[in-house]
């Protein structure tokens, strides 16, 4: 926070570019933390014949983390709650009729307010970035998925490790047809196969 302090007294630009980077340092745990379980899911399934398994293993991960959807769910309800409390006691509040009952009353109830607000900001914060975290690996699971089936032409069964590399080979989005998602109706293998 002293950094943020020092560069608003450089102007306008240093001050954002501060700012961008401490909200940068702030997401590194998190980011280290899921590439780490990812890791150490493939490195557990890796061993396997079937190369599915290391994506069961990061569908496990998913998983995982989706065992924290109450506390997640709870943790994003209470923001907006602190947030809109903060605004009635804005509107709300006599300043005057506060200061006489009591001196100080008014400073005090604001300062309140505004602490929980941060706290709202902040659990409003790490439930997104769960969130985000649990949907990239879903969708590298069925990233996994679609290559199978893409694969073997059904939704279970053994794949070699080379056909599977082979098979993932083929999705680039640099095709415009995979980027758009472009498949041929009636048919289970998609038309960059052909």
């Amino acid at each position: 926070m002293k950094s943020l302090v020092k560069a608003c007294g450089t102007g306008h630009a240093t001050n954002i570019i501060q700012g961008l980077a401490v909200g940068y340092e702030s997401s590194v745990w998190a980011v280290i933390i899921i590439a780490g379980s990812i890791f150490s899911s493939i490195v557990l399934f890796s061993m396997s014949i079937n190369p599915i398994f290391a994506a069961y293993g990061v569908a496990m991960t998913g998983i995982g983390m989706l065992t924290l959807t109450g506390n997640t769910i709870s943790m994003d309800v209470f923001g907006p709650i602190a947030d809109n409390a903060n605004g009635i006691g804005e509107m709300g509040y006599d300043r005057e009729a506060m200061e006489k009952a009591e001196g100080g009353s008014y400073k005090r109830a604001r300062q309140i307010l505004a602490d929980l607000d941060a706290v709202g900001n902040t659990t409003k914060a790490v439930t997104k970035g769960i969130a985000i975290g649990s949907a990239v690996i879903a969708a590298v699971s069925l990233f996994a998925s679609f290559i199978t089936v893409m694969a073997t032409g059904r939704e279970h069964g053994q794949i070699s490790a080379e056909i599977y590399n082979n098979v993932a080979g083929y999705l680039s989005l640099s095709n415009p047809r995979i980027f758009i998602g472009c498949c041929s109706a009636g048919r289970r293998r998609c038309c960059f196969l052909r």
